[in-house]
Formats: C-alpha cells, sequence, structure tokens
C-alpha cells in the first residue's frame, strides 16, 4: 500500500502547486463597498479633546482647555443623508475650560458635563486611512455663567472631520470639531461659546 501511495503523492504535487500559483488575487473592495462596510460597524471610543476658544459669532471670552469622552457608535439608517449610510454617535462628556483673562477679568476655571447625539458618515479611504465627517447636538450643564453664556445649561451643536490609523494592533481616531454652546436665546444675550476641538482616542 506504501508503494501505491508514494508515487502517487509525487505525481499530484505538481498539480496542485500549479493550481495554487494560479489562484485568483482577492479581488480589492470599491469605495462604495469600504463604506458600506465601515457604517455596519458598531464600536466604542474614548477620546481626549484639546479645547481651544474662538471669537466666532460674537463670543468675547475665547476659552481653552480639554474634554474627556465616552461614546457608542451603532449603525443607524434613519440618519442616512442622499444615500449615503450613517451611524449614530452617543456621547457623554466632562470638559474643563479656563477663560482667558480679557479686559482685566481673572481667569475662571469652569466644569461642564453633557451627552450629545450625533451622525457619523464613513467616506472611505483617503490616503490609506478611513474618514468620516460628522454632525450632532445635545445638552451640558456648567458650573457657573461667563461673559457669554447667560445660563448653566446650554445646547451643544458641533460639526467635525476626522480618521482612524491603525498601529500597533490598536486603533485609534484623529479629528478637529467646531463646538458651540449656547441657551439658544432663552436667557440673556446668548453671545455663546465657540471652540475648536483637536481630537485623539482609542477605538474598542
Amino acid at each position: 500500500m506504501m508503494r501505491f501511495w508514494i508515487p502517487f503523492c509525487l505525481a499530484t504535487l505538481p498539480c496542485i502547486l500549479l493550481a495554487s500559483e494560479h489562484e485568483p488575487a482577492p479581488r480589492p473592495l470599491s469605495q462604495t463597498e469600504i463604506i458600506q462596510r465601515e457604517a455596519q460597524k458598531s464600536y466604542r471610543t474614548l477620546t481626549v479633546h484639546a479645547e481651544q476658544g474662538t471669537k466666532w459669532f460674537g463670543s468675547e471670552d475665547a476659552r481653552y482647555g480639554y474634554t474627556i469622552a465616552f461614546s457608542v457608535v451603532r449603525p443607524e439608517p434613519r440618519f442616512a443623508f442622499v444615500g449615503r449610510p450613517a451611524q449614530a454617535v452617543w456621547s457623554v462628556y466632562y470638559m474643563n475650560t479656563r477663560g482667558s483673562g480679557f479686559a482685566n477679568q481673572p481667569e475662571r476655571s469652569m466644569d461642564t458635563v453633557g451627552a450629545t447625539i450625533g451622525a457619523r458618515y464613513p467616506l472611505g479611504l483617503v490616503l490609506r486611512n478611513e474618514m468620516f465627517l460628522e454632525a450632532g447636538w445635545g445638552l451640558s450643564y456648567s458650573s457657573q455663567n461667563t461673559i457669554d453664556l447667560d445660563s448653566k445649561v446650554n445646547s451643544t451643536p458641533y460639526l467635525g472631520a476626522g480618521f482612524f490609523f491603525t498601529t500597533a494592533g490598536q486603533q485609534w481616531i484623529v479629528g478637529v470639531r467646531w463646538w458651540h454652546m449656547s441657551n439658544a436665546g432663552f436667557r440673556g444675550q446668548n453671545l455663546g461659546m465657540n471652540n475648536m476641538q483637536y481630537t485623539l482616542g482609542i477605538r474598542f
């Protein structure tokens, strides 16, 4: 029996090797397929945002500080826009900012907690990284009023963009957002606080 199997294996080995050499390479995914695949993913992120205040839209107190946020991301077909698939982003955060000490006013630290709901739109691969656009809105409560914030309870719309990259087996998120806080005109002059947020976080 052994004398039969040895010649058989030797005879079929070249055929096996030849077949493996001619296996077609997997077809690379198109941008549309990459977007669809990313939009179906569920994950969480832990991010740190560096806050840099701006004086857009009448703000006077350009505050600076940081934000720590935890987010849960899920596919959300109802957020689709002009046929582009979307994800829902639920976030809770803690923010600490300090005033710039303008007009001889001392710097004052302000603590803020809040929650947001947003829509994230995958854009596919840009420079080999998966990019996205996002927009959202939420509510916040701050420890004090400022020259720009006439109430402690405020709404928080935002717009942003970012991308994911992988290093050492860990996925990271980098992005930038415009962040606004105001009371929607319910109290005072409602100048509002406007910040640029520079984001770094992990995805898991």
